[in-house]
This record gives structure tokens, sequence and C-alpha cells, in this order.
């Protein structure tokens, strides 16, 4: 169960990490794709070892 919540967690955050490479190689927006990345990953880290740890 806990692998099938990761995946979940992995398959919606990867949509916004491709926007932040988007931002990053097409629209040269640097500082605007490091924010959406950051906060991608920061989604995706916590969330999976909250799932680990916790539960």
């Amino acid at each position: 169960m806990k692998i099938i919540l990761s995946l979940i967690i992995i398959a919606a955050c990867y949509h916004s990490f491709s926007y932040g490479v988007y931002l990053w190689k097409i629209e040269k927006e640097k500082l605007a794709s490091f924010g959406v990345m950051l906060i991608t990953f920061l989604g995706t880290v916590i969330p999976i070892t909250a799932i680990y740890i916790i539960v």
C-alpha cells in the first residue's frame, strides 16, 4: 500500500516538475523554475517520508 501511495504522489508531482523544466528551458525564467522545482521536490519528499516513517 505504501508503494502505491508513493507512486501516486510521484505521478502527481511529475507534472509540476516538468513545468519547472519548461520554465527553465523555454521561458528562460530561472528563478520561477527553481521555485517550482523546490516546491515540487518538497511536496514529493515530505509526504513520502511521512508515509514510511509515521504510517
